[in-house]
């Protein structure tokens, strides 16, 4: 028996759109191009904080919704050593061999990367985030509507 995958409107060939981070200003620049071609794409989104779910739901119409992940943590890797530095977290004067507690969100810690101070976790707390951003997300969009799950930064 032969099997041919087909996509949407029963094309064999497709291309496939992801855009990350749900920038409002910036999502909006790839649905005016898409939307208008009939393009579809998914677009990975942190959270739903800066519109109504109305207005959220008709803003990705037609798109699909991905959970990458609110707050964007890296995960701690399990073989790294990290040394949790004692004073509060300073910008300006924060060593990056030491990681930092969050003043304010438990279990996350600022960690030096390349591209800047960025949050980390644990495991345990990376899941709980990843399952509460994905209820947030379906609170707006519908439940079962975010069926994938994205690790922010290409690393993970």
């Amino acid at each position: 028996m032969k099997m041919i995958v087909r996509y949407p409107g029963y094309t064999s060939k497709a291309i496939t759109f992801s855009i990350d981070d749900g920038n409002l200003r910036s999502d909006k620049i790839f649905i005016d191009i898409l939307r208008p071609k009939g393009f579809k794409g998914t677009f990975n989104l942190c959270a739903a904080e800066n519109l109504s779910p109305e207005e959220y739901r008709e803003f990705y119409r037609g798109f699909e919704i991905a959970n990458h992940c609110k707050r964007h943590p890296y995960a701690f890797d399990d073989a790294v050593e990290y040394a949790v530095a004692s004073e509060p977290f300073d910008k300006e004067k924060a060593d990056p061999a030491f990681i930092y507690k969050h003043p304010e969100l438990e279990g996350f810690y600022y960690v030096s990367r390349p591209a800047g101070w960025r949050l980390i976790t644990d495991a345990d707390t990376y899941i709980a985030c990843i399952k509460a951003c994905r209820l947030e997300l379906e609170a707006v969009f519908g439940e079962g509507s975010v069926r994938s799950f994205v690790w922010p930064f290409s690393e993970q």
